[in-house]
């Protein structure tokens, strides 16, 4: 309540502002319509996208912020307001059904995993064939094959602990969500898995 009694305090109704900003915008693009040289109406066009700018973000820090606030207040009392946050998410993401190609409806869980994975693999595979060998195009060899080989050689298992150990164990995660400090934490566990899978 103290956020929002200081936001209609100090800045007033922002949805009413946003709401009487909107409508002004439309009427000057009726305006404009008719008279597209108008320097008044073009000018006024400029000021209000100006104001909408600034509403739009001042109405995001505020939610961010009262959202922050309900998170820490009902998150610290209440660990039942985090397992419903993320329950409703995890319902919210969840397929129970698709449709396949002859436009049937799939409800078994692993025909609809196989179906996406048959479709991964038909979208992102590649057009090319695997033929390394690059046309002959009367180029000079600037790499030689030792060198190419030295290149090309998968690193052992002592280099790959000493690069992944000298990484930030609070790194932000990468697309797998996976964070450094789980591949430090099981490193007795992946190392002979992970040479094989580069």
């Amino acid at each position: 309540m103290e956020i929002k009694e200081w936001s209609n305090g100090h800045f007033g109704n922002i949805h009413d502002k946003i709401t009487k900003n909107d409508l002004k915008l439309k009427y000057v693009e009726e305006r404009l319509l008719d008279n597209p040289n108008s320097f008044q109406f073009n000018s006024w066009m400029e000021c209000l996208l100006k104001q909408r700018t600034k509403l739009m973000f001042f109405n995001q820090k505020y939610w961010g912020k009262f959202s922050r606030k309900n998170c820490l207040q009902n998150g610290d009392k209440n660990t039942k307001f985090f397992q419903r946050t993320s329950t409703a998410r995890r319902k919210c993401n969840k397929l129970i059904k698709i449709k396949d190609d002859c436009r049937i409806w799939i409800e078994e869980q692993n025909i609809i995993v196989d179906k996406f994975i048959v479709d991964y693999k038909q979208r992102f595979k590649s057009s090319h064939n695997n033929n390394k060998n690059l046309p002959k195009l009367g180029l000079n060899k600037i790499i030689f094959e030792d060198d190419n080989l030295e290149l090309t050689r998968i690193p052992n298992i002592d280099k790959i602990k000493q690069v992944l150990f000298s990484i930030d164990s609070n790194k932000i995660p990468g697309p797998d969500r996976l964070g450094a400090r789980s591949f430090k934490q099981y490193w007795h566990v992946i190392k002979h898995d992970l040479p094989i899978a580069l």
